[in-house]
């Protein structure tokens, strides 16, 4: 198969009908004129009692009942012409994000040199299809190329699908199965591919087993396996972690070995912040089985490029049926993300050290005099609301903290005994009760609406610009100089997160003296810097992360470390409050568990614009 793209040449189908209106037999003049008395003999006729009779009433509705049987017959010739001819004129390879591109099949002997399905005919003499990914090409393959497999994958399931359709009458008006699970048999994997020789086997030359960190146990490749590869263009940590908690889960789901690939990653390497994930048992795949699509290959890939076919339309309506599942509709989806949680978020190093030194506090300050732990998840930034008063805004501060004061009230009234009054071990716990807070704007933890809500960590703190120029020493003039050496103005994380700033970590400040550049154009300016590197990376072969600057990598990782033991901290408590709206408050649902969560409330969502829990919002 090749991508043909031309402008000057295309395939289309058009079909015209001209109908006749039915119109009714016109009205005898009889029946035109009012009843009159039976004519006098005396007086003529006011017909001739001669000549042709008219047409009798039945007559007539037969006549109607044969013009619209014949109109019916012809209605029924044309459509079943549409369907039999309308699926070969059209384009068969259009991609939905290219409307001007045109896909075609060709008839040669050689595979494509990039990674794209193409038509086979296997050993049955039947039209199969599958995909092919030459060897020379580095792994992971560019977001770009995935997206384009998986475009290409469903018009060519679409097309036997259309195909069948035309040769068999009986199959023209049945449904295509469009569920997470269907199943397209003319597939063909790429191992099958290879075994009856319509692709080419391993060379031996280069590597075949794919970038990845888990260690090999034996030699027996993995039977099925899920491969989630980390790269991704958002600046965010939150979405990858979710990704990657659901994934798992839809790894144990399917029976297939779990693979994790970091090369990629914005943020760096996964053992930076976590201990490394469980053993498989067997041995990776090799690179090139590896595919987006469709989902029943035997060793799939999950990215974020890939996340509109793995957790797209069809992943919801399979995963939140109540009925099929006998669960509430989103807590399958939640188990999926918990057994991740579980098995992954694990903080390794020192950070983790902090992390159960920080709990364990908590655990004989709090806990121990039996009152209880409330986290405040506070996200500002660029992500705003989805409550329309503050959609250009962010949820005032005091509605965080009294629906937190909320939740320690009513869980403590309701032990109080009525008739004795007050409780005095209730009231204690009430007083022991803490509410802490983790936000990605300094500013926050200052603020007088929370002038009684502890830090959740203080291992990694976001500094704001105010901060900086506090702590920064002023710059000594030259001697025997009349001019002071140029000093790069303070830039901190007031205000929040923006993916602009991550994406400029690590790069040389703009200049005081120079045109303040909007915050769109730096966020362009960013993400086509990255993405040059990421091309230019993936061309030659490299891992990304070798042409980034040392001091890149390492604020990211602050900024990442910094993030994970927010959650940590606040996972470990009670009760939760934050906006749903945020990735980091879905997680940290999925950190305190179904139960606790949802069942007893202790997870609450202050943002009115979200009705409940979800894994993503599309």
């Amino acid at each position: 198969m090749r991508d043909r793209r031309s402008t000057n040449v295309s395939i289309s189908s058009s079909t015209s009908s001209t109908a006749n209106g039915l119109l009714s037999p016109r009205k005898g003049v009889t029946d035109q004129l009012l009843p009159s008395p039976p004519p006098s003999p005396g007086l003529p006729a006011l017909l001739p009692r001669h000549g042709k009779k008219t047409s009798s009433r039945w007559v007539k509705i037969g006549l109607r009942l044969t013009a619209g049987f014949v109109a019916a017959t012809l209605i029924i010739i044309l459509w079943s012409g549409f369907w039999i001819l309308y699926p070969q004129a059209q384009s068969l390879y259009s991609s939905p994000s290219e409307a001007d591109t045109s896909y075609e099949l060709v008839g040669d002997q050689q595979l494509p040199s990039d990674p794209s399905p193409v038509l086979v005919t296997d050993k049955s003499n039947k039209d199969r299809w599958t995909v092919s990914i030459p060897q020379s090409h580095a792994f992971p393959l560019r977001p770009s190329q995935y997206r384009e497999i998986c475009q290409l994958s469903t018009k060519i399931t679409d097309y036997f699908v259309d195909m069948s359709r035309s040769n068999d009458p009986l199959r023209r008006l049945a449904r295509r199965d469009q569920s997470y699970y269907a199943i397209d048999n003319n597939f063909l994997d790429v191992q099958e591919a290879e075994q009856q020789g319509l692709l080419a086997k391993p060379d031996g030359s280069g590597s075949d087993s794919h970038a990845s960190f888990h260690d090999h146990v034996g030699d027996k490749v993995c039977d099925r396996s899920l491969t989630f590869v980390m790269e991704t263009s958002e600046a965010g940590f939150g979405n990858t972690l979710m990704r990657m908690w659901m994934a798992y889960g839809l790894a144990q789901e399917e029976g297939r070995a779990f693979f994790i690939d970091d090369s990629r990653w914005p943020y760096g390497k996964y053992n930076t912040y976590f201990e490394p994930p469980p053993s498989a048992n067997c041995t990776p795949p090799p690179k090139h089985h590896i595919l987006p699509c469709p989902h029943h290959a035997r060793h799939l890939l999950v990215s974020a490029a890939t996340s509109e076919w793995t957790f797209g339309k069809s992943f919801e309506s399979w995963f939140t049926d109540s009925k099929k599942n006998g669960l509430p509709p989103q807590q399958r989806v939640f188990n999926l993300a918990r057994a991740g949680y579980e098995k992954l978020f694990s903080i390794d190093g020192d950070d983790a050290v902090y992390v159960n030194s920080r709990l364990a506090s908590l655990n004989d300050t709090v806990r121990s005099k039996t009152g209880m732990v409330v986290g405040l998840h506070i996200r500002r930034g660029d992500k705003h609301p989805a409550e329309i008063q503050y959609s250009k805004d962010y949820l005032p501060l005091d509605r965080y903290y009294d629906t937190a004061r909320d939740i320690v009230l009513n869980k403590f009234a309701g032990e109080v005994d009525v008739q004795k009054g007050v409780d005095n071990e209730n009231w204690k716990a009430e007083i022991a009760s803490k509410v802490l807070v983790a936000s990605d704007d300094p500013d926050v933890y200052h603020a007088q609406d929370l002038s009684r809500v502890e830090r959740a960590q203080d291992r990694i703190q976001l500094a704001s610009k105010k901060i900086l120029d506090e702590t920064q020493q002023p710059q000594a003039q030259d001697a025997g100089s009349a001019y002071h050496k140029y000093i790069p103005e303070n830039s901190g994380w007031e205000g929040g997160f923006f993916a602009p700033l991550f994406w400029s970590l690590g790069r040389a400040p703009e200049r005081s003296d120079r045109p303040v550049r909007e915050p769109e154009q730096l966020q362009k300016r960013a993400l086509k810097l990255e993405f040059e590197r990421r091309d230019a990376a993936s061309t030659g072969g490299e891992a990304s992360t070798d042409s980034m600057s040392e001091e890149a990598s390492k604020l990211r990782e602050l900024l990442g470390r910094a993030y994970m033991l927010d959650l940590a901290v606040l996972g470990g408590g009670d009760g939760i409050v934050c906006g749903a709206s945020a990735m980091g408050c879905r997680l940290l649902a999925v950190m305190l568990g179904w139960e606790r969560a949802m069942e007893q409330g202790m997870w609450v969502n202050v943002d009115r614009g979200v009705d409940s829990w979800k894994a993503f919002f599309n």
